[in-house]
């Protein structure tokens, strides 16, 4: 029997198959307590992107579980910088077409990672305005930073809404946090169903299968693991 037994509910499943995976290309696999994922760290190899994730996740809405790969691309300054410097927009918006899904994902942070998420208004002006503006992807005053923001919303690039900025003066104004890391990332996932996560797996086909489309959304950086 495959050990890979992906529905059986552990997530030793799931470390399972990225070890299988990392261990020939000499990555390091680790599991992320915060958000009770396991991911391969590729931070060594992509500048853009920090981990290969895999999760199996219940979904709510139709019942059972799915096994999601899930990226996301410029989650910190120095990664942003690198993803708009090496992608293009043609290469990421194109994963569409193959049945991932593919959303802005604006964090700031301070000291510690992601304080709270900005939505975008419109994804291909958000990609436009930061490709064109990779030097605005810096840390900035407080103060600034809202006005910066502000004129974001104004250019329709980001929805800093009555919402966000009361969430944005709680993280800031009101914990005295005297900088904020604006971080233009992207978040890509693929979702594979239950039903074809246990057929593929039954054939002994399922690491294969999640390998290629792992290798599919990190081709967008012109590399491969």
């Amino acid at each position: 029997m495959n050990h890979h037994k992906l529905f059986s509910f552990s997530p030793d499943n799931i470390k399972d198959i990225l070890s299988d995976m990392a261990k020939p290309l000499n990555f390091s696999v680790d599991f992320r307590n915060e958000y009770g994922y396991h991911y391969i760290d590729i931070s060594s190899k992509f500048p853009e992107v920090a981990d290969a994730i895999l999760e199996l996740k219940w979904n709510d809405s139709i019942k059972e579980y799915e096994l999601i790969i899930r990226y996301c691309f410029g989650e910190t300054m120095p990664q942003a910088r690198a993803f708009y410097k090496n992608v293009e927009i043609s290469s990421l918006f194109n994963l569409l077409q193959k049945k991932w899904e593919v959303s802005a994902n604006l964090n700031l942070s301070f000291a510690q990672p992601k304080l709270m998420w900005i939505p975008s208004l419109n994804d291909s002006l958000y990609f436009d305005y930061w490709k064109a503006n990779q030097d605005k992807i810096t840390q900035k005053e407080k103060s600034i930073a809202f006005n910066f923001l502000t004129s974001l919303d104004a250019g329709n690039v980001i929805d800093f809404n009555a919402v966000v900025v009361a969430k944005y003066n709680n993280e800031f104004t009101v914990k005295n946090r005297t900088t904020v890391n604006i971080n233009p990332a992207f978040l890509v996932e693929y979702r594979i169903s239950q039903n074809i996560a246990m057929e593929k797996d039954k054939a002994g086909t399922l690491m294969d299968y999640v390998k290629d489309k792992m290798q599919e959304a990190l081709a967008i950086t012109g590399k491969q693991i």
